[in-house]
């Protein structure tokens, strides 16, 4: 019989259309059953994206995660530049091991996983925040994967735009992360037209 965490993993739907429509990019830049490089990833049709995506370098013998890249919304999530450092305790407190572990998956595997957390809105108001992530696999030679492409949707629920401050992934580092599992085509909300890769 399945887990309640299991049964959550299957049932989860993503709410951000963003977030969508990026899984469906990088879906269509497989060819053969390869994955996409970094190369064939063009910023023109995922111009929505790109203020909160993420590119991470994947270092290996220990596994490691160094930025690359980060969005300029990114900038004030992390509360400052980041960028060329390491992921972390320091960034993610007690939520980083779930975090290693997730991002290690992808590495593994291959398979694309997202994340969900919430949180109160930081400002003392109603309503709740939720944070949603993607993390899609990069391989120069499609098969072994040396970069992780992130982006991260929030979505207020009854919150108000103010109830989400700066150096949110900071704070977000007390708060426990929901779920964080492999993503199937399931999770996704219903497919519209898909991204045509440039």
């Amino acid at each position: 019989m399945p887990t309640r965490q299991e049964r959550l993993e299957t049932l989860y739907q993503i709410k951000s259309r963003k977030l969508a429509d990026l899984y469906w990019y990088w879906r269509g830049l497989r060819e053969d059953g390869l994955l996409p490089s970094r190369e064939s990833v063009r910023p023109e049709p995922i111009t929505a994206q790109l203020n909160r995506l993420w590119l991470l370098d994947v270092e290996r013998d220990p596994i490691r995660f160094r930025l690359r890249l980060t969005g300029t919304d990114l900038y004030n999530s992390l509360g400052g530049e980041l960028t060329g450092q390491y992921l972390g305790p320091e960034l993610f407190g007690s939520n980083w091991e779930i975090i290693r572990e997730g991002h290690e998956a992808v590495v593994i595997t291959g398979r694309p996983h997202f994340g969900a957390s919430f949180f109160e809105a930081q400002d003392g108001g109603p309503g709740r925040v939720l944070v949603e992530v993607v993390l899609l696999p990069l391989a120069r030679d499609g098969r072994n994967v040396d970069m992780l492409m992130g982006c991260q949707a929030i979505t207020l629920e009854g919150a108000s735009p103010h109830s989400v401050k700066p150096g949110l992934i900071r704070d977000q580092a007390r708060i426990p992360i929901v779920l964080y599992a492999p993503l199937e085509e399931a999770n996704l909300p219903p497919r519209e037209p898909p991204i045509t890769p440039a």
